[in-house]
């Protein structure tokens, strides 16, 4: 019974060194990739502070999408592919319909080395609930 009192606070205490350093480790790419609101998305894209990338499918890029973005399908075959082929050293503002696919773009972004990864929190639904113009 004493060796199990001396085991537990030891374990407890592992677990939460592991945790820790697994935060740490994550950080590295949280430090290259953010999400932000519509307001803060749309001063970053009027001042053209980076390439603006539209992470839906090709249908839902024809039907609308923000003025100067380029389509680069998340579901397609070779969504890695084509983001490999990017300058890694530039900044890029990504977004989808609510934020869920590109916040994922974001990540695996990151993850292969870019330097800077915007993600619009709440996606093109967001950009149109305030407003904010759209090309069809």
């Amino acid at each position: 019974m004493k060796k199990f009192n001396f085991l537990l606070p030891v374990m407890a205490l592992l677990f939460l060194f592991s945790s820790a350093s697994c935060q740490q480790a994550k950080n590295g790419t949280d430090e290259a990739v953010s999400t932000v609101q519509t307001e803060e998305f749309k001063k970053m894209v009027d001042a053209k502070e980076g390439v603006l990338i539209d992470v839906r499918t090709p249908q839902e890029y024809a039907e609308d999408h923000i003025s100067g973005s380029i389509n680069i399908d998340y579901n397609g075959d070779n969504f890695k592919e084509e983001i490999g082929k990017l300058d890694k050293s530039k900044t890029y503002h990504v977004y989808c319909r609510s934020g869920k696919r590109s916040a994922a773009s974001a990540e695996i972004m990151g993850e292969m080395g870019f330097s800077k990864v915007v993600n619009l929190g709440g996606g093109i639904l967001g950009w149109k609930e305030k407003g904010f113009e759209v090309e069809k």
